[in-house]
């Protein structure tokens, strides 16, 4: 496992460096739902060609609209030779800090972030509770790989935008991929959990696009429980909204995901898009169109020919689309 964790440096030191790793990309997403409280907290750290960016949120059912508390955009500082096995990313500049760092293995499994700025504080443990799973694709001329931890344990506080959010009993989800990835791009991507069961989804489009699709379960009756297993990797993401629609790219309306396995229903709980360009004029290195919705998910899957409900699932659904 530690060597999936293992980060992927892109070599900045040189035009040559860049040049070279150019359609190399990496990044790590974490997403922590509070039960009780119905929030949920999700920050991620992308590494490409010209620039490291971090974005940080809180998604507040209980009021009007999310709270995008941070995004920053810079170089994250070179890990030490010993931390090469496991996470490390960190940050320090004028009133901006930033730290996660931890592993999924080892005697002391678990990953702490910190992050303290102006306005927002955070401070969050995660452990894990379940086996990790992997995916490797090789489409000959891209690759892509990703390590992925459901059911993980979160604690810890944030205070922002005049609140504070305790996570006491929280459920955390971490992944980190990398891979050479095309810079022209699209997806949509899923990734939530519940009580009974627990969902990943991939689907990129384009020339060497790269798909999953994996479940994990704890249902009496239903094979291959408390294990992850692959279902088909052909998904539909459907807009229950008509091209003709004025609320066709809202965000409004629920979506559906469906393929042999998979008849779900996605409900939009709260949105964000960001649209990130550089340089900001001319954007002709990175212009990417990135949507973060939390959602609740039901419906039924089939393991092994047999149909089950999921019950409710919360968690992350994105699109993302254009070039970096």
């Amino acid at each position: 496992m530690h060597l999936e964790e293992r980060k992927v440096l892109l070599n900045r030191a040189s035009i040559r460096g860049i040049c070279r790793g150019w359609r190399d990309k990496e990044w790590w997403y974490t997403g922590v739902l509070d039960p009780e409280s119905q929030v949920y907290v999700s920050w991620y750290f992308l590494r490409v060609n010209v620039a490291d960016a971090f974005v940080f949120s809180v998604f507040d059912p209980s009021r009007p609209g999310p709270e995008h508390l941070v995004k920053q955009i810079f170089y994250l500082e070179k890990p030490p030779e010993s931390s090469r096995e496991g996470t490390y990313l960190v940050r320090d500049r004028r009133g901006f800090f930033v730290s996660y760092t931890g592993r999924g293995d080892g005697p002391e499994p678990g990953w702490s972030f910190l992050l303290k700025t102006k306005s927002i504080e955070a401070e969050i443990r995660i452990e894990p509770r379940r086996p990790s799973f992997t995916k490797f694709d090789n489409a000959v001329q891209d690759n892509y790989g990703l390590l992925n931890f459901f059911g993980a344990s979160a604690s810890g506080k944030v205070q922002a935008g005049g609140h504070t959010y305790e996570l006491n009993s929280a459920v955390a989800y971490y992944d980190h991929c990398f891979g050479r990835i095309p810079e022209q791009t699209g997806w949509h991507w899923i990734a939530v959990q519940g009580d009974k069961f627990s969902l990943d989804s991939l689907i990129n489009y384009g020339a060497y696009a790269q798909c999953y699709t994996q479940g994990w379960h704890s249902i009496e009756g239903v094979p291959r429980p408390g294990q992850w297993v692959r279902l088909e990797q052909a998904v539909s993401f459907e807009n229950s909204v008509s091209f003709d629609d004025k609320d066709y790219l809202s965000w409004k309306k629920p979506w559906r995901l469906t393929s042999t396995d998979l008849d779900l229903n996605i409900e939009i709980l709260q949105h964000k898009t960001d649209l990130t360009r550089v340089p900001p004029i001319l954007p002709f290195l990175v212009k990417l169109h990135h949507t973060e919705a939390f959602v609740r998910v039901s419906g039924k899957a089939r393991i092994d020919g047999v149909w089950t409900q999921t019950g409710d699932m919360f968690g992350v659904f994105e699109q993302h689309y254009g070039r970096w």
